[in-house]
């Protein structure tokens, strides 16, 4: 699942393993996205390439706001203030909180943390 807002340009730099609607490679940016531009990624089993590998990518892309939906541990984190490859804030929410993001993004938007994990649980096989 990802969400991202519109934006004139986007990074042509993201990792292919990236669920972004770009063309992605590991090559350095030269375009940069026309805030506000934001993205949305609920993790796999390999919930590590989210929180590490793509954090320093999508900070060097001046992408203004990252949320990571963590399903293993049951947690939000809300990523901002891109600066080289990390970002100078990265919140945690748990469920039954409310994770509010940036007006960067162009609105006041609040996530229901329960909400987001729910939505972005697992979808089992029926029998």
């Amino acid at each position: 699942m990802m969400f991202s807002t519109p934006a004139t340009r986007r990074p042509s730099c993201l990792p292919q393993q990236s669920s972004a609607p770009v063309t992605a490679s590991r090559r350095p940016c030269s375009k940069r996205p026309t805030p506000p531009w934001s993205s949305l990624e609920v993790t796999s089993s390999n919930y590590n390439q989210d929180l590490r590998a793509k954090v320093s990518v999508y900070a060097e892309a001046d992408i203004p706001v990252y949320v990571i939906v963590n399903r293993k541990h049951q947690r939000v984190h809300v990523l901002t203030e891109p600066v080289g490859s990390d970002y100078a804030s990265h919140q945690i929410f748990a469920a039954g909180q409310q994770a509010p993001l940036p007006a960067s993004i162009g609105g006041d938007v609040t996530l229901d943390v329960t909400s987001v994990l729910q939505a972005g649980a697992p979808v089992r096989a029926k029998d």
